[in-house]
Formats: structure tokens, C-alpha cells, sequence
């Protein structure tokens, strides 16, 4: 099963998926998540999961579009981690995830949604559309209910992925090497 939960900042995303993973959890899952959970789970990043063979377990991946960005769709990596989303089934592996916008996953990921959630923050809860084939349920959670699982994990984690983390480097170099060449260039004019 491939779970996209989609939604504003603070609308609850995380939180849904991480009360998915406690109960996957809860009923004997191996869980794998790229974000910290009070609970048993063995963390991974990008470059975990592309050695790892996945099976019988359920993968959490907070902020997905860190690891299948649609205006990625012809790297290797995306190309790589699609061949795990595409093998889901075959491995019994279910994959939950967030993002803020529909369109910022890779589409081979949003074709093979089997639901699509929506999460908002509403008067005192959060609301959750599901959306399965041609049906739409709606869920309400409260904020008190709501409350009993913040303890689970932390809600102003940043997620980075290592591979987001060197491109973030390596710009910060080729702008350095720019100022450099621009004040050389500068120097050069005034001679």
C-alpha cells in the first residue's frame, strides 16, 4: 500500500503518519523512518535506502519530495528509488508519506497512490480527506485526541537529506568561486 498524505504547513501531516506508524508498529511492523520517532524504528536516509531490501515492513518518510522531487524526475537517485516505490507490493513493504503539494513527488510515485489524504488544520482538530478510487471519507481528530501522540515525535524537525545537504555545500563553493573570479575581473578593470 502506497499512502500519500498531503497538506499546509501545521495541518497535521506528521502527525497522521506518525499514529500510521505507531499502529503499524503496534501490530507487529517493522517500521523505517527518515525522521525521529519515540518508538521502536530504525532511521534511514537516502543513501540507506538505496542499499537496503526492504520487506514486511512500512517505510515513513517524512517530506518525500527530499528524496523524489518531481523536478528530479531524471536523476539516477529518482530513478533508482522509483524501482523500491514500484516493487512495494511485490516486497510487502507499505510506504507512507508527506508532502506539502501533490505535484512536488515524483509522478511515477503519485500514480501509484492507493490513497491520497488531505490533511487541515481546522477549530480545534485536524481534518483528514481520504480519497481511494472514486470514494471520499472524512476523518475528524481532535486536539485533545490529537494530543496523546505528540509525545512520538517532534514536530519542528527539519528534514534534510544528505544528498540535499552536499548540493547545499556545493553551492555555497561555486558562489564563493563566482565572488572570487567577480572581484579578480573587478581588479583586472581597474588596471
Amino acid at each position: 500500500m502506497i499512502i500519500g498524505i498531503f497538506g499546509e504547513m501545521g495541518s497535521g501531516k506528521t502527525l497522521l503518519l506518525t499514529i500510521l506508524g505507531k499502529y503499524a508498529h503496534d501490530i507487529g511492523y517493522k517500521i523505517y523512518s527518515n525522521y525521529k520517532l519515540n518508538f521502536e524504528y530504525t532511521p534511514v536516509d537516502i543513501f540507506q535506502l538505496l542499499d537496503m531490501n526492504l520487506e514486511n515492513c512500512v517505510l515513513l518518510l517524512d517530506e518525500a519530495y527530499n528524496y523524489l522531487d518531481a523536478r528530479l524526475s531524471q536523476t539516477q537517485i529518482n530513478t533508482l528509488l522509483s524501482h523500491l516505490v514500484f516493487q512495494t507490493r511485490k516486497r510487502n513493504v507499505h510506504l507512507l508519506f508527506t508532502a506539502q503539494l501533490l505535484r512536488s513527488v515524483d509522478v511515477r510515485l503519485r500514480n501509484l497512490l492507493n490513497l491520497i489524504i488531505v490533511a487541515q488544520k481546522v477549530n480545534k482538530g485536524f481534518k483528514y480527506t481520504i480519497f481511494k478510487d472514486t470514494k471520499v471519507f472524512s476523518l475528524y481528530l481532535k486536539e485533545k485526541d490529537a494530543k496523546k501522540f505528540y509525545s512520538l515525535y517532534n514536530t519542528y524537525e527539519v528534514i534534510e537529506d544528505e544528498i540535499f545537504k552536499m548540493k547545499k555545500e556545493k553551492l555555497k563553493l561555486d558562489i564563493e568561486k563566482l565572488k572570487e573570479k567577480l572581484k579578480k575581473e573587478k581588479e583586472e578593470l581597474k588596471v
